[in-house]
């Protein structure tokens, strides 16, 4: 997941942020055209809703 984030941080051009919460809970802020944006994961989220809920919120970011 790491390497996907700086894959993504690298193509977009943007900072991306992650913070571990008690619970199993991960918060993703990204900051990207000074935009800032974030999105909380759910220790159950698969691996491929989060990848597309990252670049959903990088566009979002970059509009």
């Amino acid at each position: 997941m790491i390497k996907y984030i700086n894959e993504m941080c690298e193509k977009y051009k943007c900072d991306i942020q992650l913070t571990f919460k008690l619970y199993g809970e991960l918060r993703i802020v990204v900051v990207a055209n000074g935009h800032m944006d974030y999105l909380m994961i759910d220790s159950n989220t698969d691996e491929n809703t989060v990848k597309r809920s990252i670049e959903d919120t990088i566009r979002r970011c970059l509009q």
